[in-house]
């Protein structure tokens, strides 16, 4: 007995320092790891809150800041439970940004009710995807449009074969007798250039139009090989029992292209196109004196200097009257992740006024996710 009790007298003192060390190590490592981090988010922080520039690159980057900021809350509940009180303190502003930008995006709104006699008109838009108009697939489109049971339907990447299903669809037609169809133009025009609108309502007025190489520039990629860096745009006017309604369905060029994961396309005169077109839009838009609507797919998140463009004169009907993040792309998300970024929007002047915006959450056969909204005249 006295043997063993001696041998464990002398074992013991040599596990509880190697625990140590190895404790004082892994604490270490992470500290290291939370420290570099607390360190990249506050400096991307501070940078988010100074930069003004008005380039797409950066532009998604603040995007992304902003999604990924939510891991700021479980790093900082470790650093509280681990005492690492400094880095607590480098996390203090990336924090309080978060809860300064979502929390009013998150709570919700109080809607005043609508009067009874009130003119309401329910609009939606919807990026078709100029690839996915094969007769099978925009069969499932077109249940898509009738179940939303919207008055007006603005379409994006509309096509030739998209408007051949359409116009055998009876149901769609019956429901929706008035419409106006301007498809892809053609080489060397884009594929996904082509607009279109639905309406329970007559369409008193339409207009459409690709800007030229005189506003926007053609971009030569290679010797022979030309991009015309513009979408198409549409304007409607349509009588809503009596009240004249304009819509602006626009689709500005996105400012790069995704080629997929991480790997993007950049070009200058695309980022100019973006730009320009919206800014166009925009004052087109503003000059109205009817109730107006601008809607479509924008290819901008709310980071977007162009985002500030439009709101400077028109509100945001789904931050007016919606739920949530509102994110439309890309319809079922990145694999196990969701929608991760809202590029479709409805915006309308001060002689409307929203009550409800959602997005549809269906098994889009597009890439992008349509948004509906209610609209009253004021």
């Amino acid at each position: 007995m006295t043997t063993t009790s001696f041998e464990s007298h002398i074992k013991s003192p040599e596990k509880t320092p190697l625990r140590q060390h190895a404790w004082r190590l892994l604490r270490g490592s992470i500290y290291l790891i939370l420290e570099a981090y607390a360190i990249g988010v506050l400096v991307f922080s501070l940078f988010v809150l100074i930069d003004r520039t008005n380039m797409a690159v950066v532009e998604i980057l603040k995007t992304g800041f902003w999604v990924g900021l939510w891991t700021v809350i479980p790093v900082l509940l470790l650093t509280l439970i681990l005492h690492f009180w400094r880095i607590s303190a480098l996390l203090t502003l990336p924090t309080l940004m978060l809860g300064a930008y979502y929390v009013p995006i998150l709570l919700p709104d109080s809607i005043a009710p609508p009067a009874t006699d009130a003119r309401k008109v329910i609009v939606m838009t919807y990026n078709l995807l100029a690839g996915a108009d094969k007769a099978d697939v925009m069969d499932e489109t077109v249940q898509i449009m009738i179940d939303s049971d919207a008055d007006i339907i603005a379409m994006q990447e509309l096509t030739r074969r998209a408007i051949e299903v359409f116009e055998v669809s009876e149901d769609l037609l019956a429901l929706y007798p008035y419409h106006y169809f301007h498809p892809e133009q053609g080489n060397p025009r884009n594929a996904a250039s082509g607009q279109g609108i639905f309406s329970k309502y007559p369409i008193v007025e339409d207009n459409f139009w690709i800007y030229d190489e005189d506003i926007i520039p053609i971009l030569v990629i290679a010797p022979g090989y030309v991009r015309r860096v513009s979408h198409g745009h549409q304007r409607s006017v349509i009588d809503v029992n009596g009240q004249l309604i304009v819509i602006y369905n626009t689709h500005p060029f996105p400012p790069f292209q995704w080629l997929g994961g991480i790997t993007f396309e950049y070009f200058d005169e695309e980022d100019y196109s973006h730009r320009t077109s919206i800014q166009d839009m925009v004052e087109r838009a503003h000059s109205e004196t009817l109730p107006t609507v601008l809607l479509g797919d924008f290819n901008m998140s709310e980071q977007f200097t162009e985002y500030g463009w439009v709101t400077d004169h028109f509100t945001d009907s789904f931050r007016e009257s919606g739920q949530g993040m509102g994110f439309t792309y890309p319809a079922g998300g990145f694999g196990l992740l969701p929608e991760l970024i809202r590029l479709d929007y409805i915006f309308h002047n001060h002689a409307l006024r929203s009550i409800d915006t959602r997005v549809l959450d269906s098994d889009s056969p597009s890439d992008h996710l349509p948004v509906i909204a209610t609209l009253l005249v004021e």
